[in-house]
């Protein structure tokens, strides 16, 4: 797999969240705790394919049953390419390892902590969709699924703000 660093192309040995997550660390391991800085980091996963999540993260589910994954999932409410992955163990794997390579959020707040810049720092978690993974019997997000829907789990997403030196632990729920 290839990523393009400072304009070069560069054959990367390793997965896709460790490549980002090593990104942003390094770019913290060069800026000045005096100085502002804007960091985003983007990371893929999860997403199709499930063809690029480490053994590292996906020994953690070993021997799981995925019972939060639905067991309704109609392969025919899903976009052929995705229909394939509704009641298969191994889609349901590498989906949870892929999740688990979040982990890097918390490798990145360790070093803003470190740096002496996490009080004053704003930390924002989010993503661009949710997913269905068997609920509603599909498989997908809802725009790539036929028929087209929007159900709840493709609207929801993770918001979660923190900045410790300006505001409060507070918990929000739209539920």
């Amino acid at each position: 797999m290839n990523f393009v660093i400072d304009g070069e192309s560069r054959a990367m040995p390793v997965s896709k969240p460790d490549i980002v997550g090593d990104c942003a660390l390094d770019f913290l391991s060069r800026q000045k705790a005096e100085n502002p800085f804007y960091l985003l980091v983007p990371f893929y996963a999860p997403h199709t394919p499930y063809d690029y999540q480490p053994e590292e993260y996906r020994k953690w589910f070993e021997g799981s049953k995925f019972s939060c994954f639905p067991a309704n999932a109609n392969e025919s409410l899903a976009e052929s390419r995705l229909g394939r992955h509704a009641h298969d163990v191994k889609s349901m794997h590498a989906y949870s390892a892929l999740i688990a390579a979040w982990s890097h959020v918390g490798r990145i707040v360790k070093r803003l902590e470190a740096m002496g810049v996490r009080d004053n720092t704003l930390v924002i978690f989010t993503a661009d969709q949710g997913w269905n993974a068997g609920h509603h019997g599909v498989w997908g997000k809802g725009n790539g699924t036929g028929p087209l829907h929007m159900y709840e789990e493709s609207l929801r997403v993770p918001m979660i703000w923190n900045h410790p030196a300006r505001s409060a632990p507070v918990r929000r729920s739209a539920r």
